[in-house]
């Protein structure tokens, strides 16, 4: 008797849309609890401001991670749950806000 081996899909990288903020909340919400869970809007925003630097992974068509960067500048890291207002007009970093891989992924 053979042992057929089944290898799970390799992930794959696109820039994320905003229609994929439900499921980047549900992956949220299951890598941090509530305590932690930012809103749409304040995701969204981020988005809005530096979409190059927002990232999905998918397997099998299904989010399974995501990341949230923008440029960013030495004044300390935005606030939790607030949008932010703009970017540092002379950005000399980059900040990873939020990064999350599904538990099961």
């Amino acid at each position: 008797m053979t042992t057929a081996r089944v290898a799970a899909a390799q992930p794959a990288l696109r820039p994320l849309r905003a229609d994929d903020l439900p499921a980047v909340l549900a992956i949220q919400r299951a890598a941090y609890g509530d305590g932690y869970q930012e809103s749409a809007a304040v995701l969204a925003r981020k988005l809005e401001l530096a979409p190059q630097a927002c990232w999905l992974a998918q397997s099998d068509g299904a989010a399974v991670g995501y990341v949230f960067a923008h440029p960013w500048d030495a004044a300390g890291a935005p606030p939790l749950h607030a949008p932010l207002q703009a970017l540092p007009a002379r950005a000399a970093h980059g900040f990873v806000h939020d990064l999350a891989v599904a538990p099961g992924a």
